[in-house]
């Protein structure tokens, strides 16, 4: 027995599926190249999805050679970033520049580094509670010992296993055609390097202006030639992968460059301004004569424990040394959460830039980074509030006046606002398109 194909009328076999000539399906039916359903042979069209039956299979595209060659050249940059912050992490430490008065920091800081946090501080502590004058009432000394080692510790370990995860991610790349990304990867580890460097400096940092004078701690040359390594590796490796994805190119591609390097500008701003002293007291004896006392909020916390303040403090001691050590660790823990938020919110951003088939996600992080920065700056002033409190009864009938300033946390928090804005906009302008995972 033979049948006869419906489309070239060939005889075959009568168990036959497909054509022996013309390869066709035996039961008139065509298999659509879009959904995969079965369809008439004698239509044009998908009844199913409406696709072309008859199209061409369009070859499988391949980037050009120089794109390619971009791309491997950008993920090789964003691995050397990652590696760069990884090594410079153990170099990280803080110094003072130009002393004015060292007999009011009890430790040393010329080599104030991380190793410094895992037992030399609490052998230091030790000392001054059992061997010398006590000038700690509290536990100042030790909150500041405990964060700094937790910071420490936790830096160490998210940096280096993120940078064992951006490696990966790059030698998968050779593999496989289309991989997670590496540069998404590396802008996480070195922004969060960046972020713990900043957190280091923000639990030691105070700046003492004297007329012309001034001395400050800052982080030493090591950290500073590594953050600047960093990014010099991450941003060249998101711009040649902008670069090699520009084809791409067209009205929606053009507002995620500018809206997500608008946005990471300010989350570099927001950045800045919170990683030194940022709450202020300036003690003015006269318009030429003044003093000013710029303290980040650990310092601040420690400020009337340490011999600042005649013993007991007077009446309003108790009220206001509560108020400055209850603000000052709370927005100090605000502060740890903000720059944890920024940095996976400024990776999200190079992402962006990175890779043009890439939504960021932005507003689950600038959100609640806001109101953080917010609460940092509410913290900020009643911890200020009270520090000028003691000052002034401990001037008591002196013709000094006191001063507070905490213009850079209200900076940050009207900056934070502004990235919300933006990036509110350009979801209104983008329709408000589906958000991506990392």
């Amino acid at each position: 027995m033979t049948m006869n194909c419906p489309f070239c009328g060939t005889a075959n076999p009568d168990d036959s599926v497909f054509c022996k000539k013309c390869g066709r399906r035996m039961s008139g039916s065509v298999t659509c190249p879009a959904c995969g359903a079965t369809s008439p042979a004698d239509g044009d069209f998908c009844t199913h999805c409406g696709a072309r039956l008859n199209a061409p299979v369009k070859a499988e595209e391949r980037p050009a050679a120089w794109r390619q060659i971009l791309v491997t050249v950008g993920n090789a940059l964003a691995v050397f970033a990652a590696l760069a912050s990884v090594i410079f992490l153990f170099c990280l430490g803080c110094e003072m520049r130009n002393p004015l008065l060292p007999a009011l920091l009890w430790f040393d800081w010329g080599g104030t580094d991380i190793y410094y946090f895992f037992g030399e501080i609490y052998r230091d502590i030790y000392d001054v509670y059992t061997k010398s004058v006590p000038v700690f009432t509290g536990v100042s000394g030790y909150s500041q010992a405990v964060i700094g080692t937790l910071l420490s510790a936790g830096m160490m370990i998210s940096v280096c296993i993120l940078f064992i995860l951006t490696l990966v991610r790059f030698v998968r790349s050779f593999s496989e055609k289309k991989g997670r990304s590496v540069v998404a990867m590396a802008a996480k580890t070195y922004f969060l390097y960046l972020a713990f460097a900043l957190l280091f400096l923000a639990l030691h940092s105070v700046t003492m202006l004297d007329g012309e004078a001034r001395s400050a701690v800052t982080l030493n040359g090591a950290t500073i030639a590594g953050l600047i390594i960093g990014a010099v590796g991450v941003l060249s490796a998101a711009v040649l992968h902008a670069v090699a994805g520009a084809g791409k190119m067209g009205r929606d591609r053009i507002l995620q460059l500018s809206f997500s390097g608008a946005c990471l500008l300010l989350v570099a701003a927001v950045f800045a301004l919170l990683s030194g002293s940022i709450a202020g007291i300036t003690l003015f004896e006269s318009e030429d004569n003044f003093i000013t006392l710029i303290f980040g909020l650990i310092m601040a916390y420690r400020v009337p424990a340490e011999g600042w303040f005649p013993s007991g403090g007077g009446t309003l001691y108790p009220a206001a040394s509560a108020t400055i050590s209850t603000c000052s660790i709370l927005g100090f823990l605000f502060l740890i959460v903000l720059f944890l938020l920024l940095a996976v919110l400024a990776s999200s951003l190079v992402k962006g830039i990175a890779e043009p088939d890439e939504t960021p996600r932005t507003l689950r992080y600038m959100i609640p980074a806001m109101i953080l920065a917010i609460g940092l700056t509410v913290c900020s002033a009643l911890t200020l509030g009270s520090l000028a409190t003691l000052f002034q009864e401990y001037a008591g009938g002196s013709a000094v006046t006191i001063a507070t300033q905490f213009t850079l946390p209200i900076i940050a928090a009207v900056l934070s606002a502004l990235a919300l804005i933006l990036l509110i906009v350009y979801g209104a302008l983008t329709g408000g398109k589906e958000e991506n995972k990392d």
